[in-house]
C-alpha cells in the first residue's frame, strides 16, 4: 500500500471540435449519462492497490458535463476498496465558454484544488481561425473566475498559430501573470493530418509561420515567462516555484498511473495498457469485462522510455541512462548540459529535441 499511483480520467465531450484538434473527442453530449455510467463501472471493477497521489480529469472538455456527473466519477475513485485516496493534487480541465462561477465553486467544494484553462490565445482573430468557441473576453472572464476560487490555476497557450504575433503572445503572458496564474503550458502547434486546419493549410487557404518564426516566438514567450518568475521545468511547461504539475511529472518520471475512459492509457510496473478509442469499443470492453490492450515493456523499452521522457524535463536524466548511447550523446554534445551525474537538454537542444531523440530509437 506504499506505492504512489496517479489517476487520469478522460471525458471525450466537446461542444465542437477545434480546427487543430486530433484528440479523441466528439460533440455527442447526448451520450454523457451513459458514458459516466460506463466510467463508474470501469473504475469500480478495477483493482487499484496503492496510494492515489494525483488525480487529473481531462478531455475533451470536462467542464461541459453536468457538475453532478463530475462528482459521481470522483466519488467512485474515492470509494475504491483497495486504494488509499490521498491525492495532494486534483486537477480538472475547463474551457472558457463552459466554465461558470458556480461550476468552479462546485469543483473546489468536492475536492479539486487545481484547474487548467484552455485559453490558447487572447487574440479574437486567432481564436476564430482555430474555431474556438470563446473569444478573448470570455477567456479573461474564465481566468478571473478560476483565480478567484483556486490558488493553483494553469492556462494553456499555443505558439505557431496562423495570424499570431509575438507581441500578442507576450501580452498574453502579462495578462495571465496579472491574474496571478501559477502555471502556463505553452505548446507549439502540431499540424495533424485530417484536422480542418491541416486541410486548409494544405489547400493554400491558410499559411503557418515558418519554423524560425515559431522558434523566435517561443523564445520570446520563454524570456517573458522567466522575467515574471515562471520557471521552465519541462519542454512546454512553466510554473511559479512549487506549482509544477505533479500529475504530469508522474508521466515523465514513469510513476505508475491508471487511465479510465475512452483512449485512456496506463502504466503499471513496466506494463502499458490502453483503452479503445471509439465509444462502441469502449462500451463493449467495460460491459463484457474484456482485457485492455497490453504491452509488456522489455528492458530496452524501459531504458529508452526513461531517456525519452526524462529528457523532456529540464532537470534531465542520470548519465547512466545513456549506457549504450554514448556515441550519439557525443555527437550531439553541444545540445546538452552536463551537471555532475545529470544530463539535460540546453535551450538549443530543446528546440530540436524530437530530431535528436529519433537517433536514440
Amino acid at each position: 500500500m506504499n506505492k504512489n499511483i496517479g489517476i487520469y480520467v478522460h471525458f471525450p465531450f466537446c461542444k465542437r471540435k477545434c480546427a487543430y484538434c486530433d484528440f479523441v473527442s466528439f460533440p455527442n453530449l447526448e451520450l454523457e449519462s451513459e458514458y459516466v455510467s460506463l466510467l463508474i463501472d470501469e473504475i469500480s471493477s478495477s483493482d487499484v492497490k496503492g496510494k492515489i497521489s494525483t488525480v487529473y480529469f481531462g478531455g475533451g472538455t470536462p467542464s461541459v458535463l453536468h457538475a453532478e456527473n463530475i462528482e459521481k466519477v470522483l466519488s467512485a475513485l474515492k470509494n475504491l476498496s483497495n486504494a488509499e485516496f490521498c491525492p495532494t493534487e486534483l486537477t480538472i480541465e475547463a474551457n472558457p465558454e463552459s466554465l461558470t462561477y458556480e461550476k468552479a465553486l462546485f469543483y473546489k467544494k468536492i475536492g479539486f484544488n487545481r484547474i487548467s484553462i484552455g485559453v490558447q490565445s487572447f487574440d479574437d482573430s486567432v481564436l476564430k481561425i482555430c474555431e474556438r468557441l470563446h473569444n478573448a473576453e470570455t477567456a479573461l472572464n474564465a481566468v478571473k473566475i478560476a483565480t478567484d476560487i483556486f490558488d493553483n490555476v494553469s492556462c494553456d497557450l499555443i505558439v505557431g498559430l496562423p495570424g499570431q504575433f509575438v507581441d500578442g503572445l507576450t501580452e498574453s503572458i502579462e495578462i495571465l501573470n496579472k491574474f496571478n496564474v501559477k502555471h502556463v503550458s505553452c505548446y507549439t502547434l502540431q499540424l495533424e493530418e485530417g484536422t480542418r486546419l491541416y486541410n486548409r493549410v494544405q489547400s493554400g487557404k491558410l499559411s503557418l509561420p515558418s519554423e524560425d518564426e515559431v522558434c523566435d516566438a517561443f523564445n520570446a514567450v520563454k524570456q517573458k515567462l522567466n522575467a515574471l518568475g515562471f520557471n521552465r521545468y519541462e519542454v512546454s511547461n512553466f510554473s511559479k516555484l512549487g506549482y509544477e504539475s505533479r500529475h504530469n511529472l508522474s508521466y515523465w518520471q514513469r510513476i505508475n498511473y491508471i487511465g479510465y475512459g475512452i483512449s485512456a492509457h496506463s502504466l503499471i510496473d513496466n506494463v502499458r495498457f490502453n483503452n479503445p478509442s471509439t465509444f462502441a469499443e469502449y462500451k463493449e470492453t467495460v460491459l463484457n469485462g474484456k482485457r485492455r490492450f497490453e504491452t509488456v515493456l522489455s528492458v530496452d523499452d524501459v531504458r529508452f522510455e526513461k531517456l525519452m521522457l526524462g529528457l523532456r524535463m529540464t532537470k534531465g536524466v542520470d548519465v547512466d541512462c545513456f549506457a549504450g548511447y554514448e556515441s550519439i550523446l557525443n555527437r550531439y554534445k553541444d545540445f546538452f548540459d552536463f551537471n555532475g551525474d545529470k544530463v539535460s537538454f540546453n535551450d538549443r537542444g530543446f528546440e530540436v529535441m524530437n530530431s535528436i531523440l529519433i537517433d536514440f530509437m
